[in-house]
């Protein structure tokens, strides 16, 4: 069974203006990545692949989610602020068993949306959307758990 995860970045510094794509982590950021692969490693959801962002910000996240190294990992500029339907090219083209997507609102949010036949979903900084059974890309059982909150329950 191929799961997904659908991740957007921590929460960014905007003090140093500048470049988008050049935004780092902010403290609180920091800390809930860390928080973040905390979470993934006690409910065993360790990907094989990864799909990120170039961002500054994407990169970071990831390295302080502190997983595996033997991670297939793919940083790619095509996934900076891309639109849904480039995420969902980038997840059918994945090789993994186990898929971490790291990336941006709105697109995914709405490829969370489109994935899960639901209404809008909004990712908020720090917070992840584990899919399960969704190889096609297809209606799932999912949950959803954002740092410092309980997730309801749980579906994987």
């Amino acid at each position: 069974m191929k799961r997904l995860i659908l991740m957007r970045h921590a929460k960014s510094d905007w003090s140093g203006g500048g470049n988008d794509h050049n935004r780092p982590l902010n403290p609180r950021g920091r800390k809930a990545a860390a928080a973040l692969g905390d979470w993934l490693r006690a409910h065993d959801l360790l990907p094989d692949q990864v799909l990120s962002s170039s961002s500054m910000r994407t990169h970071e996240t990831f390295v302080r989610l502190d997983l595996p190294q033997d991670i297939d990992v793919i940083f790619t500029r095509a996934l900076y602020l891309a639109t849904h339907d480039e995420i969902l090219k980038a997840m059918r083209n994945a090789s993994g068993d186990t898929i971490l997507t790291l990336g941006h609102n709105p697109g995914s949010g709405i490829a969370a949306s489109q994935i899960l036949a639901s209404p809008q979903i909004t990712l908020s900084s720090n917070s992840i959307q584990p899919v399960r059974r969704w190889w096609p890309i297809s209606t799932s059982t999912t949950g959803k758990m954002r740092t410092g909150e309980k997730q309801s329950r749980d579906t994987l």
